[in-house]
């Protein structure tokens, strides 16, 4: 019998814009994203279970990023997701 085991496949949830930063990479200054990132060990090719998770904003012009620990992202969660409704309110 023949396994197809592979690791890497990534999955990044965007959880909504956070914070007005100016990025140092592109100088742009916008909202940054709450992300949460995740690689997965996949099992003929998909996805079983996360094997990796990381926290962090992205700047949404060219995708720099910063990292955030757990607790971190847990406090800033429930802001982004009021923008991200703020967002879809003004986009309606």
């Amino acid at each position: 019998m023949i396994f197809i085991i592979g690791f890497g496949h990534e999955k990044i949830k965007n959880i909504g814009p956070l914070k007005e930063r100016k990025c140092e990479r592109c100088n742009n200054l916008k909202f940054w994203m709450l992300q949460k990132r995740q690689l997965w060990v996949t099992l003929f090719f998909l996805p079983i279970f996360p094997s990796y998770t990381e926290y962090r904003m992205s700047c949404t012009i060219c995708g720099e990023f910063i990292r955030m620990s757990k607790e971190e992202f847990i406090v800033a969660e429930p802001m982004a997701i009021e923008n991200q409704k703020l967002v879809n309110t003004f986009n309606n």
